[in-house]
């Protein structure tokens, strides 16, 4: 007997072929004397709670299964059909170039919890056409993600309207609250996802970061349990504008070739063989902690009350990274780490995949496979996104499934020479309508790409959001209330098109950019390989002559951009980065530090990559974040536990701390005693 997952999955989709083969519609009796499991029951209580299961999960997959009477002579009896008008995703006819942007569309959510919705609304899209599946993207990849645990929980709450439940960690705060809100919409902000709703207890409308809630988060009650307001605006609401902070007009001396991140917002006043004078404007707290950041390269600041903040500034960073309780703080971060991964280090057995998603995933292959007579095992596995050892497995289980146990009622599958040939499998040979997170996923994709400059042929997404629109009916509800944007950080579409038409032309690049790493501003020549957007930023990714390896460059970070009349193609090596787990790779000689952050502080868990995170509470009886991070460059450290103030602490290893406070000591040597002096005053 097959294990119980694939017995599952056959009952199902035998459940399904039978109720959409029938012609009048089938009651209780019917079913359990045709589909074959159901035979084996053994008693009709089993039988009963089996089939109310069974139900409830197609209903709950999209499957149309109508409760109706069997005979319109007797009320008294119920019959089961799907209808295939109602089951079946409309004809659409696709051009290549709408292929073109819906593949960009799928791709953008290819690293987060619903890529295998997206990339199974592609699927059913392109069943009837073959020859579409390989539609090349081309080298600009957008991306938007979606790897928060509880969006896909909270996407179906909007959809549903169910009440959420969750733990939830405010910014700057080490301690958690339990919260029920009345989802509204999400909203991509800068590459985070913002749940926006109606906060039950607080009895307002509120906003909350799925990347701070802590643990699972839950549905609670029954679905339709709220209306959402007609004048609901979640998009707007997540992303208003904090209120405007005060500002400060400061003039300071930099060392040339350093603080290029300052010079990127400042006016050049006088600019020197050695040093350059910059008048800058900035929020009174950004403009502190980013002249502290300079340490040595930054003098003579002006006013006097900035010069002297940032002396105050940097003295506090050197207080907390010398006092006398470091030892036992690193020992308590290091043990609360050690926990955590020995915890998070143990594996289970393995997974099965539910017989949900299984039946989910064939009813979306068989379609796409009965299209494609013929075709090489290798090349399907390719196009459905399996190995081939689950592709066989899966037309095995094809095998035993129909509307009935004769031969001529079961599908036929014949994959013996290498080829696959599906017959007797007309009841699924169109593929299921779209689910709700495949219907959202295609068109807020879709959405998001028409925002973008410079990005596509603006005419193609408009042609394959028209059609995908049609075809969603009403789910296109549920994408209504998801907003994101590709742009969030204001992508320059001069830019973009320049990048776009070199990759087009295979022509090298010579940027200017703004390294982060070292603050500095440099040259480099570049074979691009592509566009992509992460993590809510745009990158450009090819070999770097300078580096001799690939690189990733911000398009933010570019300051000017030259096609060169040279050949950008690529060396064999240069091989585009994946990045399942996000655009930062570090070094084969990085560092592994460990830190501690202050609650207003841990934002930083969440901007950059850290390997692993515990909360931890000091001797005084303050709650911290313990860090283990693993750092390429170690002046990008210093830089930021300088801009931080105090509020992130180095713990180990012992010598990055040592050249932290060397640096920091020596900034405070070196600062001039007539701090404030205006070098542009007679």
């Amino acid at each position: 007997m097959a294990p119980a997952p694939s017995a599952k999955t056959e009952r199902l989709m035998n459940l399904v072929m039978t109720l959409l083969w029938t012609r009048r519609p089938l009651t209780r009796h019917d079913l359990r004397r045709t589909v074959e499991q159901y035979q084996l029951t053994t008693s009709d209580e089993a039988f009963e709670r089996m089939f109310e299961r069974d139900k409830d999960e197609l209903r709950a997959l999209g499957v149309p299964l109508e409760t109706v009477e069997a005979d319109p002579l007797f009320d008294d009896e119920l019959g089961y059909r799907i209808r295939p008008d109602e089951y079946e995703l409309p004809e659409i006819s696709f051009e290549p170039d709408e292929l073109v942007v819906l593949g960009l569309a799928a791709r953008t959510w290819s690293h987060g919890t619903l890529g295998g919705a997206a990339a199974q609304a592609l699927r059913k899209l392109q069943a009837s056409q073959p020859g579409t599946d390989g539609t090349p993207a081309g080298p600009i990849e957008p991306r938007l993600g979606a790897a928060e645990p509880g969006f896909p929980t909270a996407l179906r709450a909007i959809q549903t309207r169910q009440e959420l439940r969750f733990e939830y960690r405010g910014a700057g705060s080490a301690e958690t609250s339990p919260r029920r809100v009345q989802p509204w919409g999400l909203t991509s902000v800068h590459g985070h996802w913002y749940l926006t709703g109606f906060d039950v207890d607080r009895e307002a409308e509120r906003v909350f970061r799925l990347s701070r809630v802590v643990g699972d988060v839950r549905t609670h009650g029954r679905p339709g349990a709220y209306d959402i307001p007609a004048d609901a605006r979640p998009a707007d609401v997540a992303r208003a504008a904090a209120p405007a902070e005060s500002e400060t007009t400061a003039q300071v001396t930099v060392r040339t070739g350093a603080g290029a991140r300052l010079r990127s917002q400042a006016q050049v006043l006088e600019d020197g063989e050695e040093w350059t004078r910059l008048e800058v404007r900035l929020p009174d707290d950004s403009l502190v902690s980013e002249l502290a950041m300079l340490l040595d390269s930054v003098r003579d600041i002006a006013p006097a009350g900035v010069a002297q903040a940032v002396r105050e500034h940097l003295t506090t960073v050197a207080e907390r990274h010398t006092d006398a309780g470091i030892p036992d703080l690193s020992q308590t971060a290091q043990s609360a780490l050690d926990a955590l991964r020995n915890t998070s280090g143990k594996r289970g057995h393995g997974s099965i995949e539910p017989a949900t998603e299984r039946l989910s995933r064939l009813l979306a292959m068989v379609p796409w496979l009965v299209h494609r007579q013929g075709i090489d095992v290798a090349e399907a596995a390719r196009g459905l996104s399996v190995t081939e050892d689950q592709l066989r497995a899966d037309l095995e289980l094809l095998f035993m499934c129909g509307y009935g146990s004769m031969p001529d009622q079961l599908i036929e599958v014949d994959s013996e020479s290498g080829r696959i040939f599906i017959e007797n499998a007309d009841t699924i040979a169109r593929p299921l309508r779209l689910g709700w997170d495949e219907a959202v996923t295609l068109v807020v994709g879709l959405r998001a790409l028409e925002a973008v400059p410079g990005l596509h042929d603006d005419d193609a997404v408009g042609r394959a959001l028209g059609k995908l629109e049609t075809a969603v009916g009403d789910l296109l509800s549920a994408a209504d209330r998801v907003t994101a944007r590709i742009d969030d950080e204001g992508v320059d579409a001069g830019l973009l098109a320049t990048l776009r038409a070199a990759l087009a032309d295979r022509r090298r690049v010579h940027l200017v950019y703004d390294a982060a790493e070292r603050d500095e501003r440099t040259e480099r020549d570049v074979d691009l390989m592509r566009v992509v957007s992460a993590e809510g930023r745009w990158y450009a990714e090819g070999w770097c002559h300078r580096a001799q390896d690939s690189r990733f460059f911000r398009l933010d970070r570019i300051r000017s951009v030259e096609v060169l009349d040279v050949d950008g193609t690529p060396p064999a090596e240069a091989t585009p980065r994946d990045l399942s787990a996000g655009t930062y790779q570090p070094a084969d000689d990085a560092t592994v530090v460990t830190l501690v952050l202050e609650p207003a502080a841990r934002w930083v868990t969440e901007y950059y990559p850290v390997a692993e995170h515990a909360q931890i509470t000091a001797t005084d009886g303050t709650h911290l974040e313990a860090v283990r991070m693993i750092v390429s460059h170690l002046d990008w450290l210093v830089r930021l536990a300088v801009r931080l103030g105090g509020r992130l602490v180095v713990l180990e290893p012992a010598h990055v701390r040592e050249q932290l406070i060397d640096r920091v000591q020596s900034a405070l040597a070196d600062a001039p005693t007539d701090v404030g002096r205006d070098l542009t005053s007679p």
